[in-house]
């Protein structure tokens, strides 16, 4: 245990991170539970669970036998870390290739990719809360079990500008400016002062880039949804980065992926890591929770299981 905080001792942030990255290398990569159950409480809070899993730590060590069983030679790389106070953000991506059944589907020997943002709160060196969002939708239509999807195509470079041009606070009440202004009141027309010129979604190299692109986005939701409404649970920055936890809310009245609207009530997370330079962002990182939504709306799909075979829609790692 001497690799945890001393009890009562001030979060170090460098110890976070490295805490955090410990899950990835030891637990995920090499399957070792030392890192769960020394930096985990074990009744721990996870707010996104796999469905069908235990609650606290023994539900987190079920989701990682689930992953583990169906998906092997894991490659995990640490892509963006964050902290602020006692709260520590992990941006990861990851292959892996599928060698047992996962998701209802039996082995392929297809090598899959896996991207995720994670957010975990310390308290005396171990994590007793955790929420999580990971492209779960992606990776069943990587698999075929659920339609769509399209050829892999490598991520957009992130233009090289100047950083360090505004404080972490300032960069935040962007941010917020975004959710309540452009999100929940639709005014498109901010968006050029909250997004560069020549900013990217470097995970969807099909979005437009600049503030087009999340025009697009916007319009698209607001279509749909009405009465969209977000709100940010979670507002963390360091440097040139935020992170954002959403609540996203509204009621299905237009088409959204070409889903005629069915008049249903939805409520559905994402995280969303957000890039700065030149007082604006240049780059955005973002988990939704498409797999949630989609079931809200009756759209169905396989999903991982748990040991008693039955379906998890909307599973989180």
């Amino acid at each position: 245990m001497s690799s945890i905080e001393p009890a009562f001792g001030k979060p170090n942030p460098e110890r976070l991170r490295h805490n955090m990255l410990r899950f990835l290398t030891e637990t995920w990569e090499k399957g070792s539970l030392a890192p769960v159950r020394e930096l985990m409480h074990p009744d721990l809070i996870d707010h996104n669970p796999l469905p069908g899993t235990a609650s606290g730590r023994e539900g987190y060590e079920q989701t990682i036998g689930i992953f583990r069983a169906g998906l092997s030679d894991m490659r995990m790389q640490m892509l963006h870390q964050l902290v602020e106070g006692d709260t520590a953000v992990d941006h990861w991506a990851a292959t892996a290739v599928h060698t047992g059944p996962f998701a209802g589907v039996p082995a392929t020997g297809k090598t899959l990719s896996m991207h995720g943002l994670n957010i975990g709160r310390f308290e005396n060196g171990v994590i007793v809360e955790r929420w999580a969002q990971v492209n779960m939708m992606d990776l069943l239509q990587q698999l075929g079990a659920v339609p769509g999807g399209t050829e892999p195509v490598p991520p957009l470079e992130i233009p090289a500008l100047e950083r360090g041009q505004t404080t972490p606070e300032q960069n935040k009440a962007l941010v917020q400016r975004l959710t309540e202004e452009v999100w929940n009141q639709g005014k498109l027309e901010l968006i050029p002062e909250i997004y560069h010129a020549l900013s990217v979604a470097p995970d969807v190299p099909q979005l437009p880039t600049g503030p087009t692109g999340t025009e697009f986005a916007v319009r698209t939701f607001r279509a749909a949804f009405p009465d969209f409404h977000m709100t940010a649970e979670h507002l963390l920055a360091e440097g040139d980065f935020v992170v954002a936890r959403f609540r996203q809310q509204g009621t299905h009245q237009g088409d959204l992926f070409g889903i005629p609207a069915t008049g249903k009530k939805v409520d559905f997370e994402e995280i969303a890591l957000l890039q700065f330079a030149e007082g604006k962002v240049i780059a955005t990182w973002y988990e939704t929770d498409m797999m949630g939504l989609m079931g809200q709306l009756g759209v169905g799909g396989a999903a991982p299981t748990d040991d008693s075979g039955e379906k998890t829609p909307g599973a989180t790692a």
